[in-house]
């Protein structure tokens, strides 16, 4: 039997398999994110046009009710950004807006700050509610807030006279 090894060419130069005698605790996985200083261009430069008004339900707090929309132009980030800015790429980013931990945080406090600006009060309960769409190189971003009046936002306390 040795003999037909010996006769088959690359039979015995082949490496036998390694033995496995431990294994990872861990898998590696790659994954792809959001860069954040992409992020900051792309929020920087985008529109906003934010609506919003107070009402005074019959027995309840005064609820603030708004919204604000993004419109992010991926050309504008041409100067700062290698990657293809094209449909494509407005249709990823739409998509990440939501999954994205970082920029979702960025997106519901950029919805915060108008809907306490315009309510001129702070806001507590806050609830946003984020569609995002893609049409061509722009992405779509509409942020619509719910939430209860905590307090006025610039209150100060009265001053005494002497």
């Amino acid at each position: 039997m040795d003999r037909n090894k010996k006769n088959r060419p690359g039979v015995d130069d082949r490496k036998p398999m390694a033995r496995v005698v431990r294994i990872p605790l861990f898998r590696r996985k790659i994954v792809e994110t959001l860069n954040l200083a992409a992020m900051e261009v792309l929020l920087a430069g985008a529109r906003k046009l934010s609506e919003g008004q107070l009402a005074q339900p019959r027995n309840g707090p005064l609820r603030y009710d708004g919204s604000t929309m993004l419109t992010i132009d991926l050309r504008q980030a041409e100067p700062f950004v290698r990657n293809p800015l094209d449909a494509a790429t407005a249709i990823e980013l739409a998509h990440r807006c939501i999954s994205e931990p970082a920029l979702l945080s960025a997106l519901k406090q950029i919805a915060q700050t108008e809907a306490e600006r315009l309510a001129g009060r702070r806001l507590s309960s806050v609830e946003i509610e984020i569609k995002t769409h893609a049409q061509k190189e722009q992405i779509l971003i509409d942020l619509d807030v719910e939430a209860t009046v905590a307090s006025r936002l610039h209150a100060t306390s009265p001053r005494r006279r002497r």
